[in-house]
């Protein structure tokens, strides 16, 4: 799997080092093209594997593969319908550095 370059708030570890990521589904969000001069500097290129319209919600989720994880992504149906999304479309996935804290990380391998 390709690695990625990620800015996390306040936490320290050797450039190199392996980490599990907790990112949750509400602090994601999807650009059809790469941003430009944006405060998020986590920003992912993914692919769409799936999307799942919820009934019992206002949310859609979206399944995005990033290499062989996968992120999830609550938006709303006027998000989804809006940017026209569909499985197998690239997408950009933002995530703000400040959403990721120490309690959602753990060191790994």
């Amino acid at each position: 799997m390709r690695s990625y370059s990620w800015l996390i708030a306040c936490w320290y570890l050797p450039v190199g080092s392996k980490l599990r990521v907790r990112i949750h589904a509400n602090h994601v969000s999807l650009c059809k093209t790469r941003p430009q001069n944006s405060s998020i500097r986590n920003i992912l290129p993914t692919t769409i594997t799936e999307i799942m319209h919820s009934e019992s919600s206002d949310n859609v989720q979206v399944k995005l593969a990033l290499g062989d994880d996968h992120i999830w992504v609550n938006i709303t149906p006027w998000a989804c319908d809006d940017l026209a999304l569909t499985a197998g479309q690239a997408v950009y996935a933002q995530i703000k550095g400040v959403s990721m804290t120490e309690s959602e990380l753990a060191q790994s391998f």
